[in-house]
């Protein structure tokens, strides 16, 4: 019980961290609201009862949203500096050992299905490119990968540009920030892991200075909205939110260094 939280005032609300959790919550969420419309006599709520008032005004999901940017803004400190993460610690905790860098564009091209189309490029290699949309097993024919980027999504067939409106589906998440160091954007990792029990599959080191932690998609966009609102406070780029955004692909080169993986699940973890 320790990640669950229960809010009394405006709207009443059950919040858990869990992902698995979510479907529960709903339902709980939907019993509570029912038994406090009721006294304990099991008689409904009269305007002569004065002793008990509700003031439900807000939408249910929106006060959940409010509730989470509060905890991550009053929190941030503590999550990363609790949940502090080292690229070498990652390394080392690697299920996969990661000796050879050559081996990480292949290795990441076995998270897609054979025939996922997939799209890798440069940011701008998009609009009238269909030779950057190709399926995962023509891409695992390459020695390395055509450009610097690829996305978390599966195109749907004949697409010639990396837009929204051609994704078919978004397998994973990126995860990424422009201003947390290495070891925060470890800390962030550990904690969707623990708080929201979501599994990751790989951890890239972009050359630059920050990582991107690729975590299973959430498969109801509420869910999204939730690890959002948690995320974004902490400092997280919300752009990588948007399944078409172009991230750093293991296995190419960034101004003379490798864009390797530091941790590696294909199962994910």
């Amino acid at each position: 019980l320790r990640d669950t939280t229960v809010f009394v005032d405006g709207v009443p609300t059950i919040f858990c961290w869990h992902t698995s959790c979510m479907a529960y919550r709903d339902e709980a969420n939907r019993k509570l609201r029912r038994a406090i419309l009721h006294d304990n006599l099991g008689r409904p709520i009269t305007q002569s009862d004065n002793s008990v008032k509700l003031v439900i005004e807000k939408d249910p999901e929106s006060e959940i949203i409010d509730r989470i940017k509060t905890i991550a803004e009053s929190n941030k400190s503590r999550y990363l500096t609790h949940y502090n993460w080292d690229t070498a610690d990652m390394f080392e905790e690697s299920p996969v050992k990661l000796d050879d860098p050559a081996d990480d564009y292949h290795r990441f091209l076995t998270l897609w299905q054979p025939s996922d189309l997939i799209w890798i490029g440069d940011v701008k290699d998009s609009g009238r490119h269909p030779q950057n949309f190709r399926n995962a097993s023509e891409w695992m024919s390459l020695p390395s990968p055509v450009g610097n980027y690829t996305t978390g999504a599966v195109f749907v067939p004949g697409s010639v540009s990396r837009a929204n409106e051609n994704v078919e589906r978004r397998t994973y998440l990126v995860v990424e920030s422009d201003t947390l160091t290495k070891p925060q954007m470890g800390a962030v990792f550990q904690a969707m892991r623990d708080l929201f029990k979501m599994r990751m599959y790989g951890v890239v080191d972009t050359g630059g200075k920050s990582l991107h932690g690729w975590f299973e998609n959430p498969p109801k966009k509420e869910w999204m909205e939730q690890l959002k609102a948690f995320l974004v406070p902490l400092g997280c780029d919300p752009a990588t939110f948007k399944p078409s955004q172009p991230v750093r692909i293991p296995g190419a080169k960034r101004n003379e260094r490798i864009q390797s993986l530091i941790w590696f699940c294909k199962e994910g973890k």
